[in-house]
């Protein structure tokens, strides 16, 4: 009764800064009841990028507050927390969608990428979430045009210089793996 989709953008300047943005719509098809919530409660987990700065998290373009994950006080949805997801830094976010409603979630980080020998590898992890159906995912990766792509998406692929896009629909985890060089 949820439908989901996310569009994953990567833009890489000039001066070696990486602007990531998650964009999910959840859309929650099922009809109000009278004697039951069919509201959809989620708790989100994301792997945040090393190193990088949180400049956003919205909800329905209204901006979301962090708050202690080890708090004792029971929180409000929606919320979100730094947690810690297998050692890696992370967020994560409860929300809720109404029946009959839908709700956008944007999550905005900014961070500085260390391209050696004028190589930059971006590795990109999506676990599927167990139960859900499968959605559509949009990733956008849009780096200099004087920048070129190697290995198994290699320049070659690229229709637009500069741009990178992949359309799929996510029914197992996904991996992306993929070489710039300045």
């Amino acid at each position: 009764f949820v439908k989901r989709t996310l569009d994953y953008t990567v833009k890489f300047d000039n001066d070696n800064n990486e602007n990531i943005t998650y964009s999910f719509d959840f859309q929650n098809t099922s009809a109000p009841t009278n004697n039951q919530n069919s509201d959809y409660r989620n708790y989100l987990r994301l792997v945040v990028p090393a190193s990088s700065v949180l400049n956003e998290i919205s909800i329905n373009g209204k901006p979301l507050g962090l708050r202690k994950a080890n708090s004792s006080v029971k929180p409000q949805l929606p919320y979100a927390e730094n947690i810690s997801i297998d050692g890696l830094p992370g967020l994560g976010i409860g929300f809720s969608v109404p029946s009959g409603g839908e709700v956008r979630m944007n999550l905005n980080f900014t961070k500085k990428v260390d391209i050696t020998a004028n190589k930059l590898t971006e590795e990109l992890y999506l676990f599927k979430q167990p139960g859900l159906e499968n959605f559509p995912l949009t990733i956008n990766f849009k780096y200099p045009i004087n920048w070129q792509l190697t290995g198994s998406a290699d320049s070659t692929m690229v229709a637009n210089p500069g741009v990178l896009e992949y359309n799929i629909q996510v029914s197992q985890d996904q991996f992306f793996d993929l070489t710039f060089v300045k």
